[in-house]
């Protein structure tokens, strides 16, 4: 988080709709036993800098701001109450915005790269599903940087992405504190990386394992036993759209999937794919990543190069 003013401001990176998005920030400011938090309210050029500069830097992609129109079309108000007096929207394809009507009541941040110096970081109004990022702000109530969102890597490995975490699941995990190296975030009793090296499945998996024998850990392919795990990956590990690597195989019998961990195989969460639903590769193959899309898993063949997520346990499969 950072501090400006009477404000704290932090980037959350899960890919949520504008409604979620501002429901989430209430939970993180409850949840740090402090006032519910807002999408951010940029009030004027400096607090509208300081975001750009400090908790948005580098990011390309577009955030939600607390900005709306949803209970009258063109009355701009801020989530959090403020007046709305100081703008900085967007001109794009040289037409100057907002300009989506009633069809776009909500409001992002547009990223800070690759985009025209008329849209760089400034405001565009965009349809209220859109799903994207966002940027949460709290109360003076509360010391920024005394809760801590996620564990962020402190030593990475050479091939440890290179945007740090911040967005930790809604649901509460059951498992008690884990103590995790720095450069893994801990969930549920296990430590987990997303790993940004494109390799094929059996690459992967090695390096899980060469990773967690550095550690002293049980490395593999990362299970996804409920649907809290597969929430908090998307969340949290999956920053970027990328086909990801997970240890569920059926390599040694077409059809019986098995986690390379040796969990059992219970929940499921098969993406639907073009109308066709997941698994559909037959014996061409046979392992399996969380599509880019995020809606679930899709089968493979295990010669695809793409990211990964390793997780990390003890002897006794908890940490």
């Amino acid at each position: 988080m950072g501090r400006h003013g009477d404000k704290c401001f932090s980037l959350v990176k899960g890919m949520k709709n504008r409604n979620a998005a501002q429901k989430h920030c209430g939970l993180l400011g409850t949840k740090a036993g402090m006032t519910p938090g807002n999408l951010a309210t940029l009030k004027n050029s400096a607090t509208h800098k300081f975001v750009v500069d400090n908790v948005i830097n580098g990011v390309t992609r577009a955030t939600w701001l607390g900005l709306k129109d949803t209970a009258t079309e063109g009355d701009w108000v801020w989530q959090d109450g403020t007046s709305y007096s100081y703008n900085s929207w967007a001109v794009i394809n040289g037409v100057q915005q907002p300009a989506g009507g009633a069809a776009q009541n909500c409001v992002v941040l547009e990223g800070v790269r690759n985009r025209g110096a008329d849209r760089r970081a400034k405001w565009n109004d965009v349809d209220c599903a859109r799903k994207t990022w966002s940027v949460c702000q709290f109360p003076a109530d509360y010391t920024c940087g005394g809760y801590q969102l996620t564990d962020a890597p402190t030593d990475a490995p050479t091939d440890a992405p290179t945007d740090a975490p911040t967005d930790p699941p809604t649901d509460s995990p059951t498992a008690g504190p884990v103590s995790c190296p720095g450069w893994m975030t801990s969930y549920d009793g296990k430590c987990y990386k997303l790993i940004t090296g494109r390799k094929t499945w059996s690459a992967a998996q090695q390096n899980c394992e060469n990773l967690g024998t550095k550690a002293s850990l049980t490395g593999n392919l990362a299970a996804i036993e409920n649907f809290r795990t597969f929430q908090f990956f998307v969340d949290t590990l999956m920053t970027q759209d990328r086909d990801i690597w997970i240890g569920l195989n059926d390599k040694s019998s077409e059809g019986t999937w098995v986690w390379q961990s040796g969990v059992p195989y219970r929940y499921k969460k098969w993406a639907s794919l073009n109308g066709v639903k997941q698994p559909a590769g037959g014996a061409a193959e046979n392992c399996v990543f969380i599509e880019n899309g995020k809606s679930g898993w899709d089968d493979a063949a295990c010669s695809t190069r793409t990211w990964s997520i390793c997780q990390f346990t003890n002897d006794n499969g908890i940490l």
